[in-house]
């Protein structure tokens, strides 16, 4: 699945889900998204390409640099195609949790899931 279809099909699945979704931020961030609850969303999102393991690494540095809100206010993702999971998990859940990043995981099929 390639990165501007797991972004689509992420974004649909927030705005069914109550989020304002933005898509192509100047910022450079890939997702942006706000809940009527005040809460804020950040993603960056990759597709498959044939080097997965660099294009998780680079992921990741992506989104550390745009992590600028401790508060809690704003919640920060990696989005992935299911062929990708085992791949972002190099790092570890202790890892993701303790930097607060969540995995979001876009199927073949069906609707995103949180890992």
């Amino acid at each position: 699945m390639r990165e501007t279809e797991v972004e689509q099909r992420f974004a649909a699945y927030l705005r069914a889900t109550g989020w304002t979704v933005t898509l192509g931020d100047p910022s450079h961030v890939d997702v942006i998204a706000s809940h009527p609850d005040g809460s804020r969303l950040l993603a960056e999102v990759k597709g498959v390409t044939k080097d997965g393991g660099t294009s998780a690494d680079i992921m990741f540095g992506q989104l550390l640099r745009r992590i600028d809100d401790l508060s809690g206010a704003t919640r920060y993702a990696l989005v992935v195609p299911q062929s990708l999971r085992r791949t972002v998990e190099r790092v570890p859940v202790a890892v993701r949790e303790r930097l607060d990043i969540e995995l979001w995981i876009v199927p073949d099929d069906g609707e995103p899931w949180r890992v």
